[in-house]
């Protein structure tokens, strides 16, 4: 469990807004939708959300909440962890998501959970076609007791006194993928929930006027099942053609010991099913202790792998870049300059990656399908028209506010087409936030800043006179933000219209940036002959601008600085440099939002298949559209 002094089962009541906080943006909701109505008891219903603007039917993954068969709704995720995230990262994924309820414990004995969440699949199943879903791709995920429940859903196959007759009757309750977050696979190894309970879970029941009961056993009392306890064991099972099986349980679990999924997956193994089995290290029951933020990442992952059809490869030179070099050499062992003159001879390679396209992506991502984009040529201020393109969907929730995007590179490569530049402007417009994406001058030969700076600054003032049309939103709605390089430019900019004394952005968002000629020691000490120094070196011309405040905005004044959100990344050897940036705007007064990616490294968002990229595309959103 978390450090919170009531864990989140013995809530006594659940606030309004915590319903508002769980439902995801960018999503077509059927709410309340009663998939049984068993005799003598409440309808059961579930909450439906299936991404806006999807091309196709929508593979579907079923939630099922936890609280160990006594508590929990399916409005309401762990308290423990951020608000909507598991709804928000599975529709930001392109996977509609149904968060079901079933009958608790005191309300019916097992297997009455179990028949409620297989007739809630066939419910699904029937009515596909008017949802919006695949009947034929669909998944289920649970955690703790709902976790044990989604195992059982997989496993448990053709049994009528398991399949029960709730619901729709017809049809196949059969899943794609289970996903399992630490719940009980072998009830006859366990002890008594009574005897393992905490001491201030135990004091936190009797607190709130409740009786300590095993929650497990008032699940199997009174059960029509001869061998209920077994029943309700994933582990008895467990069948060679179950389908693949992904399980996250923290070692660090008090409540349902690590050793409970360590049986079920051993189980699977053995039987020759496909299984993952994830230990998150130090991490107790809802991953209390621990970021919750990665293992969801991973389970939405996993599940967007086996339920969005794979596409058929396209050819590498699909993805355009700035020339048509097929042969690059390994940029990452070369000196600088020799890196840079290679470039500056043979342009920018294609990228080899056969999925990154706008196509591929929209087949992964079908809610970017909606988005509509025009390429531009922007005068820039050193005789070179900037290329720049604008994302906008007509069909999404307008924020009111609009971003001007820089990709990164190491000031010497990137282009409008690499998913830090097309991907990350197609998810937010996605999202209501239009975007013009830019390319900028690269320091090759004699270019140096301030040229690639003065572009930025040159774009984001084209944006702002042309808000109106571009992106329908006031020109003091216009937010600066960009990656890696592309955060250092961004700051540049930003700095030298403070210091201008002209209008600053109405935010900046800065992702994994390099504010300091010495990014990871955050300082300006130099070493020229390191990859970073040198890099730095390059970018700044000369030792003379390395000091220059409007070539790393570190090291100047930043009291004029608009509301900053800043993204670092938990592995990235820059991170100092964002941190610290963070640090100083703080101390001068700026309202800024400092992320760490846990499990994140340097160029993430770059990846689209990056676990962590879909999380901070969606904080980025997120922060845009509060930013005031």
């Amino acid at each position: 469990m978390s450090g919170a002094s009531i864990p989140s089962f013995l809530r006594t009541h659940l606030p309004p807004a915590d319903s508002v906080a769980t439902t995801p943006t960018a999503a077509r909701a059927y709410r309340s939708l009663a998939f049984s109505t068993p005799e003598g008891y409440r309808p059961l219903e579930l909450d439906l959300f299936v991404p806006e603007g999807a091309v196709a039917p929508a593979p579907t993954v079923v939630w099922i909440h936890g609280g160990g068969f006594m508590f929990g709704s399916r409005r309401h995720l762990p308290v423990e962890w951020p608000a909507g995230i598991v709804f928000q990262a599975l529709i930001d994924a392109g996977l509609a998501v149904a968060s079901i309820d079933y009958r608790h414990a005191d309300e019916a004995p097992f297997p009455a959970q179990l028949h409620d969440a297989k007739a809630a699949i066939r419910y699904l199943r029937a009515y596909a076609g008017d949802l919006g879903i695949d009947a034929e791709r669909i998944g289920v995920w649970g955690e703790s007791a709902g976790g044990q429940l989604a195992s059982l859903v997989g496993l448990v196959h053709g049994d009528p006194g398991l399949e029960g007759r709730e619901g729709v009757i017809d049809g196949s309750s059969a899943v794609t993928a289970v996903v399992d977050f630490y719940g009980v696979s072998d009830l006859d190894s366990l002890g008594s929930l009574v005897d393992t309970m905490p001491a201030r879970i135990r004091a936190a029941i009797l607190a709130a006027g409740r009786d300590v009961r095993d929650s497990r056993e008032v699940l199997l009392a009174g059960s029509p099942l001869s061998d209920a306890r077994t029943a309700a064991s994933p582990t008895a099972h467990v069948r060679a053609d179950a389908p693949p099986f992904l399980i996250v349980h923290g070692d660090a679990d008090v409540l349902v010991p690590f050793q409970q999924s360590e049986k079920l997956a051993e189980a699977l193994e053995r039987s020759g099913a496909s299984v993952q089995l994830v230990r998150v290290p130090g991490a107790g029951h809802v991953f209390g202790g621990a970021d919750p933020r990665p293992p969801i990442a991973s389970a939405v992952e996993f599940l967007r792998k086996r339920l969005l059809p794979e596409q058929e490869p396209e050819a590498p030179g699909a993805v355009p870049a700035a020339s048509g070099a097929s042969e690059a050499p390994d940029f990452r062992r070369m000196p600088i300059a020799e890196a840079v003159r290679w470039l500056a001879e043979n342009g920018e390679p294609a990228d080899p990656r056969p999925d990154i396209d706008t196509a591929s992506l929209v087949r992964r991502f079908p809610r970017l399908g909606m988005v509509q984009t025009t390429d531009l040529r922007i005068d820039g201020p050193h005789g070179r028209a900037v290329p720049a393109r604008v994302y906008r969907d007509p069909s999404a929730a307008a924020s009111g506010r609009a971003l001007v995007w820089v990709h990164g590179g190491a000031f010497i490569g990137g282009h409008l087409d690499m998913p830090e530049a097309n991907w990350v402007a197609l998810e937010l417009a996605a999202r209501g936030i239009p975007v013009l994406s830019m390319d900028y001058v690269k320091c090759h030969g004699d270019t140096h800043f301030p040229e690639p700076t003065d572009e930025v600054r040159a774009a984001f003032a084209y944006a702002v006179a042309n808000a109106e049309e571009l992106f329908g939103v006031r020109p003091d709605a216009v937010l600066l933000g960009g990656a890696s390089a592309g955060g250092n430019l961004t700051a540049g900019a930003t700095a030298q219209l403070q210091d201008a004394g002209r209008a600053v952005p109405a935010g900046l968002v800065l992702v994994y940036p390099v504010v300091h000629p010495n990014g990871p020691e955050a300082s300006s000490a130099v070493d020229p002959t390191s990859p970073h120094g040198g890099l730095a070196l390059n970018f700044a011309g000369s030792a003379e601008a390395l000091a220059d405040p409007h070539a790393f905005a570190a090291l100047g004044r930043v009291d004029g600085f608009p509301p900053t959100l800043i993204v670092v990344c938990e592995k990235d050897g820059l991170r100092p440099s964002g941190e610290a940036f963070a640090a100083q705007l703080d101390a001068a007064g700026v309202a800024v939002d400092l992320r760490r990616e846990a499990g994140a490294d340097h160029g993430h968002i770059n990846e689209p298949a990056d676990p962590t990229a879909l999380p901070t595309v969606g904080s980025i959103a997120a922060w845009i559209a509060r930013a005031r």
